[in-house]
């Protein structure tokens, strides 16, 4: 098995490695001054040579996965062919023990597996190789169904903490004191993945050297299968299997025909913000008056797993409230459940049906459309709003609608009050303000979540995690980062409870509490978040 990932190779194991790892155990051993160092001087001092080499054979021999079964560890390489590391995974106890895994054991959806990280050349601990290989060991798990994600270090290794963070691991459990590493006592921290991060998705216009994937997509007969047996004159087009030849000679010449045309026409990669990784393809061109037609197209190897609907949202939000198209038609076969599905949740009509011939028989296709106004009147949309009356009379509404939140009428007024001047967004839906944030600018490099609400009717839908989303995109814009919130500490109100749950979510750390700042009954907790 290989991984390619940027400049980064995740990569099975080989016999010329063993040498590698007996320099590492006797010479170069720096980095077991970070890997657990309570257990490296003892296994340093005791290293055996011989009997190293002659186990790793063994394994190689007899006990290395093959085909697709489960990778417990895979070797890190950089695309030039330099071996630097190791990447490896574990399973854990119900206490977040470690334990080993049977010989033929594959880890479900909800199975706890840790994630490890070796980088044993110290000369690739900086320039972000950490960071691409890990994400792409955490993408391979991913990509397997895992979602119960995990990272364990201990509180003194803070380039680690930093690692885990960045790609969106928060801090779930810390046993204090349990580490002992040269003199110094340390916690012992266990971090959890957000898959919600690692699941969020954007669109992007390609460039004219990123048709490698528009390419692999045409030339899969899976991702093609829709667009076999048609009556098409498409040159390189195989009425066999659907697929399309797009030779490299061709992509610039692809490309101009497809981007540049914005905003009457639009073609774009749908791409997972975490690691970049292109899932498929949207588009929108002029099909009729004030119609535009519309395809959505994921790689076949990424289905199943919701992005269909999150990348027909996206189109959706690029057509109607970025380019202002009047109305999008789409048609397909009615066998086709999943595309139907998707288009009626999105608020889609069926409008008709039109016949089609596709094998050289007679189909039906059905036609549905959707108009601007009735997707604005049905999905909730994260507005910027300028107006400081506006601010005023939204913060106001919504934050008497949270008594538990925001139960001391002067307080309240002086959050209604500020915010009128503060950069501000509302999650609306139709004409109704279903929550809002302010943002508020306390430094050079940081900002805060000055006073966020969302009316209870409407928690757990997603909507405060867009209203982050939008503040924490201006603020990267503007140069920030840190953001940083005050909330009220936990362990005192089970509302407060929830609201520090969310911001543990979102990726934020405790940085401090302040007992004393606002009341004795009321601790002041400050949580921070990088901004990356």
């Amino acid at each position: 098995m290989q991984i390619n990932y940027k400049d980064i190779v995740l990569r099975d194991y080989r016999e010329s490695d063993i040498e590698d790892e007996v320099r590492w155990n006797t010479l170069d051993t720096a980095w077991g001054d970070w890997d657990a160092p309570w257990e490296r001087e003892e296994q340093f001092q005791t290293f055996d040579e011989s009997a190293y080499r002659q186990r790793r054979r063994d394994w190689l021999a007899h006990k290395a996965p093959q085909g697709d079964e489960v990778r417990w560890s895979l070797e890190i390489d950089t695309s030039e062919g330099r071996h630097i590391g190791a990447a490896a995974a574990y399973l854990m106890t119900e206490d977040f023990q470690w334990r080993d895994h049977g010989p033929e054991e594959v880890p479900g959806p909800d199975t706890p597996v840790a994630l490890g990280l070796d980088l044993m050349d110290s000369s690739f601990w900086s320039g972000g190789w950490g960071t691409k290989a890990l994400t792409a060991w955490v993408r391979y798990w991913l990509d397997r169904g895992c979602r119960e994600l995990y990272t364990q270090t201990w509180s003194g290794n803070t380039r680690m903490i930093g690692l885990a963070k960045k790609l969106g691991f928060y801090e779930y459990l810390r046993k204090p004191g349990i580490r002992q590493v040269r003199g110094e006592v340390y916690d012992g921290l266990t971090f959890r993945l957000d898959t919600g991060r690692w699941e969020e998705l954007e669109l992007c216009v390609p460039r004219a050297e990123d048709l490698w994937f528009r390419a692999a997509m045409e030339a899969d007969p899976a991702t093609m299968a829709y667009n076999a047996g048609w009556e098409i004159g498409c040159p390189g087009y195989h009425r066999d299997t659907g697929c399309i030849d797009l030779p490299p000679e061709n992509w610039e010449k692809e490309h101009k025909r497809l981007v540049g045309r914005e905003p009457e026409r639009f073609y774009g990669y749908v791409r997972r913000r975490m690691d970049g990784a292109f899932l498929g393809e949207v588009n929108f061109q002029p099909d009729g008056p004030d119609t535009w037609g519309m395809g959505v197209l994921l790689h076949a190897p990424c289905r199943g797993r919701g992005y269909g609907r999150k990348a027909l949202e996206l189109l959706l939000e690029r057509a109607f409230l970025t380019d202002g198209v009047p109305k999008l038609r789409n048609d397909f076969e009615a066998e086709r459940d999943a595309a139907l599905a998707i288009h009626l949740a999105a608020g889609f009509r069926q409008v008709g049906t039109q016949r089609a011939r596709r094998f050289g028989r007679d189909i039906e296709l059905l036609v549905l459309e959707l108009t601007r106004e009735e997707y604005l009147a049905g999905h909730v949309v994260i507005a910027s709003i300028d107006d400081p009356e506006e601010r005023g009379a939204i913060a106001a509404s919504v934050l008497a609608d949270l008594p538990d939140w925001f139960g001391l009428p002067e307080s309240t007024a002086e959050y209604v009050a500020r915010c009128r001047d503060l950069p501000f967004w509302s999650a609306r839906r139709g004409g109704e303000d279903l929550g809002f944030l302010a943002l508020r600018q306390t430094g050079p490099e940081a900002a805060e979540l000055y006073v966020m609400g969302v009316r209870p009717a409407c928690h757990r839908l997603g909507l405060g995690r867009k209203l982050f989303e939008a503040a924490y995109q201006y603020a990267r814009r503007r140069g920030s980062r840190f953001l940083q919130v005050k909330t009220v500490q936990e362990g005192h109100y089970p509302a407060y409870d929830r609201t520090n749950a969310f911001y543990r979510a979102l990726g934020f750390s405790q940085l401090e509490c302040l007992p004393t700042l606002w009341d004795s009954w009321n601790p002041c907790q400050i949580w921070i978040v990088d901004v990356v």
